[in-house]
């Protein structure tokens, strides 16, 4: 019975409705057609959050570009189909304010081949460390979306970035 009790705490600890979620682990099926993300105009990233309130928030703090704010637990980032940031929560990957760096592969099928971690993570791009990357932006939760920002450059141009994301697969089922 105790065991019981410990579960149904820690689950409610989670996710208990009106509260936000401590942590926010994805699966394969978070990672959908890039072009449904929420977008703010003059940033590449698109945003997802499955809590439409925590998803206006996440793009307000993606549009004011201020520092020392925190994206909400559940936020997905993403400036390419084949990868993104993650907010799990700062227990998760403390040094980098909780962010959890995926990489998969999008197919007209869905997502494939997902592997998500910590500075193990490499861009596809560049083959360097997300994590390491990101850490030159930590006074804006790690979020790369701004050359002031000071993180490196992936070594592609605008139109190369929109061209990847108007050919994610997983939008080709859309009516």
């Amino acid at each position: 019975m105790r065991t019981l009790a410990v579960v149904v705490a820690l689950v409610g600890l989670s996710v208990s409705p009106g509260h936000a979620a401590k942590y926010f682990y994805p699966n394969a099926s978070d990672f959908q057609c890039l072009l449904n993300g929420a977008h703010t105009e003059g940033h590449n990233v698109y945003v997802f959050h499955k809590n439409p309130r925590l998803q206006k928030r996440a793009l307000k703090i993606l549009a004011s570009q201020k520092p020392n704010k925190h994206y909400p637990i559940g936020t997905i980032l993403q400036l390419f189909p084949f990868e993104a940031t993650v907010k799990v929560g700062k227990r998760f990957n403390p040094e980098a304010d909780g962010w959890m760096f995926c990489t998969f592969t999008p197919t007209k099928d869905g997502t494939t081949n997902l592997h998500c971690g910590k500075s193990e993570i490499v861009n596809a791009l560049n083959h360097v460390s997300c994590q390491g990357c990101h850490g030159a932006a930590a006074k804006f939760d790690f979020v790369c979306d701004n050359p002031e920002h000071a993180c490196g450059s992936l070594g592609v141009s605008q139109t190369i970035i929109e061209t990847l994301q108007h050919g994610d697969p997983r939008c080709a089922q859309q009516p």
